[in-house]
């Protein structure tokens, strides 16, 4: 039995799109909805430390300096849902996967005494001399020995990298203090009924840095079995892709 899930898989159909990944292979979960990649092929390549990914147009300005305007405007509303503005406890907040830190600013405007875990060399560095009161952690989520719990932990896209995505999530729940909140955001590839959304990434599932595809069924049902209480919804769309749907943003509290 799965720590999150009683799983029971069925192949799952996901035509790709331009004829990229066509020996992908995929599972579903009758149970939790989830979608899990199989196989790759070809096979999977991380992106997440290439100087020249984030330095494109889309993260920085021409000046070097991050685009954190535009970044945080599919991210403010269901912050504010969940009360990310208001620290609490000890005001320790965990970023996971951070990036270049396009929210860091704003949560540390907020009061959050924030600090990040972030595998990548280039990015952990570049938040080191960006950030110089941010603690920055370069480690791997899965093989990181956190120092202490948080109070509040987010993960932007982060998730459905990891090929035990329920262990990541399950190691998230237990890092936060009592009445902790957790901030999500995900592709939101697949829907309720099981169909594939197609506006979620322009390659649909067939994208090779990801492992798992959630539905907001599939949010809610892990995030309960975690202990997580007060699991709400506010999605939002990214202006630029024309009012499609392309991200679910969660956000939970540890009871």
């Amino acid at each position: 039995m799965s720590m999150l899930c009683s799983h029971t898989w069925h192949p799952y159909d996901a035509p790709p799109a331009g004829g990229w990944g066509s020996n992908d292979v995929f599972d579903r979960c009758d149970v939790c909805g989830v979608v899990r990649t199989v196989s790759m092929d070809p096979p999977s390549a991380p992106i997440y430390d290439e100087r020249a990914y984030l330095n494109h147009s889309d993260h920085f300005t021409e000046d070097g300096i991050p685009k954190c305007r535009s970044y945080m405007g599919s991210r403010l509303p269901p912050l504010l849902l969940g009360g990310f503005d208001k620290p609490h406890g000890c005001h320790r907040l965990l970023q996971i996967g951070p990036g270049i830190g396009q929210m860091t600013h704003t949560l540390a405007a907020w009061g959050w005494r924030v600090e990040c875990c972030e595998v990548g060399e280039w990015a952990a560095h570049y938040l080191s001399e960006a950030y110089p009161t941010v603690a920055v952690h370069r480690a791997d989520w899965m093989q990181w020995e956190l120092p202490r719990q948080y109070d509040a932990i987010t993960g932007n896209h982060v998730l459905e990298h990891f090929r035990d995505a329920e262990r990541a999530l399950l190691k998230m729940a237990d890092a936060l203090t009592e009445g902790g909140k957790l901030y999500l955001e995900l592709p939101a590839q697949i829907l309720d009924d099981g169909a594939s959304n197609e506006h979620a990434w322009p390659a649909g599932l067939h994208n090779h840095d990801h492992w798992w595809h959630f539905s907001e069924r599939t949010l809610r049902t892990w995030l309960h079995n975690a202990g997580l209480v007060d699991i709400a919804f506010a999605n939002t769309v990214r202006a630029n892709e024309g009012g499609k749907l392309m991200d679910y943003h969660v956000v939970a509290r540890r009871a």
